[in-house]
């Protein structure tokens, strides 16, 4: 008798998953009147003691090929099983739930996939149906595809602007299996990090600055292919300056030449003004440029004594505004200490190079020991330079040993350098 019927726990599970109840199931028992003696004699199976014998598989498989998934269970004539893909229903006992005529029940309650399609990617459970539920299985299905980019934030497609300050998230996602690696990489550059590859799905940076802007393309790359995906990233600041010199060193009758770099996205609008006051394109001697993206030349063909002063480079954009001032200037540049030797006679001997356009007229350096407050002065006797380089070599003698500090400005008839920086000294061994 068990073996021809399922009891009424069975029959009700059938009709909520499937709808069919049992009159309408040949499968199931049909009243003909003698049922109740039937049933008097009858003990039905309990369910918790089926138990399902497969153990949970992992199945990686390429598409066209054919998978199995077992279910077998201790007592297949009355244990009842339910199939499922993923949440969807596919197999109540023996009754299809599933279009797809790839997918078939074997007589041993195994799952039989035809001709396996990404699509069949799952998670498929089997389950013993019992109040409650406690025995199941899970198998996992995952099949071979080639790595593939879904999406990208932000598109690809579309222009990327961000505001120097402001945070920034690059994301790629990919699908495949295996599980593609996402690395993102930057052209012609190093990450912002300084490595030449970030391997990560998503990249955050809370403050971009300039050095942010570029092409970053994500690579997404597992056994079956590789995808790649590019975003240019356009960081938006206000201009930044840069001058090689804030004092330039000319003379009369000479080509003078004012240069200032400027760094700015969008471009800046970049203006020159002389004392504070605007500088046309071309005024007479004075020819304003631009030389490539960046750098703005103010160059003076003829240089007068009125042209010496303060020159400021002044540049805007929608985001902001900079300015940076360069003096020209007919005195001798900053004396620059450009070494410091022992001679044979045991002697300090310093050795300074300065730019002048004029012939040098007058020195003065000053020294001191380190640990005192005063300067002696010492006037050096000019010599001449070669072409605007001038070279002052200077021999101490009398000093004690110890460590002392010199300074040195020069002149020309247009007036005074500034004085140089302290350098420090020993007094050698007289």
């Amino acid at each position: 008798m068990a073996s021809k019927r399922r009891n009424t726990f069975y029959e009700n599970k059938k009709q909520e998953a499937t709808g069919i109840s049992a009159a309408d199931d040949e499968n199931y028992y049909n009243d003909d009147g003698d049922a109740d003696e039937d049933e008097d004699s009858y003990e039905s199976p309990d369910p918790g003691s089926y138990r399902i014998l497969s153990s949970p598989q992992n199945f990686s498989v390429y598409p066209g090929e054919t998978v199995r998934l077992p279910c077998k269970v201790s007592d297949p004539a009355n244990a009842v099983t339910q199939w499922r893909r993923g949440t969807d229903p596919i197999w109540f006992d023996v009754t299809r739930q599933i279009t797809d005529q790839r997918y078939n029940r074997m007589d041993n309650n195994t799952i039989e996939i035809k001709g396996v399609q990404i699509s069949d990617t799952n998670t498929f459970s089997c389950q013993i149906l019992a109040d409650p539920p406690t025995q199941e299985i899970i198998h996992h299905l995952n099949v071979y595809s080639p790595a593939k980019i879904i999406r990208t934030i932000p598109d690809p497609t579309m222009p990327f602007v961000v505001r120097k300050g402001s945070p920034m998230t690059l994301m790629c996602e990919a699908t495949g299996y295996p599980k593609p690696v996402i690395t993102w990489t930057r052209k012609g550059m190093n990450m912002p990090t300084g490595e030449d590859s970030i391997q990560a799905s998503s990249l955050t940076i809370d403050s971009v600055s300039k050095r942010h802007s570029g092409a970053y393309t994500c690579t997404a790359r597992n056994s079956e292919a590789t995808d790649k995906a590019t975003v240019l990233v356009t960081v938006q600041y206000e201009p930044e300056i840069e001058i090689e010199k804030e004092t330039v060193n000319s003379a009369e009758h000479y080509t003078s030449e004012l240069e200032c770099i400027v760094h700015a996205n969008p471009a800046a609008t970049v203006t020159w003004l002389k004392d504070d006051r605007t500088l046309k394109g071309l005024m007479n001697h004075i020819l304003l440029s631009k030389i490539g993206e960046n750098r703005h030349l103010l160059k003076i063909s003829s240089t007068k004594m009125s042209d010496f002063g303060k020159y400021t480079c002044l540049a805007k954009n929608e985001r902001g505004s900079a300015n940076k001032s360069i003096t020209l200037s007919g005195n001798p540049s900053i004396p620059v200490l450009d070494s410091v030797n022992i001679n044979e006679e045991g002697r300090p001997q310093l050795t300074w190079k300065l730019e002048s356009h004029a012939p040098i007229t007058d020195y003065e350096l000053l020294y001191r020991k380190q640990v005192s407050d005063d300067w002696f002065p010492v006037q050096p006797e000019p010599t001449n330079g070669s072409g605007n380089i001038f070279t002052l070599v200077y021999k101490f003698e009398g000093l004690e040993p110890n460590t002392y500090e010199a300074r040195l400005r020069a002149k020309n008839k247009y007036g005074w350098s500034p004085l140089s920086e302290p350098k420090a000294f020993s007094g050698g061994n007289q």
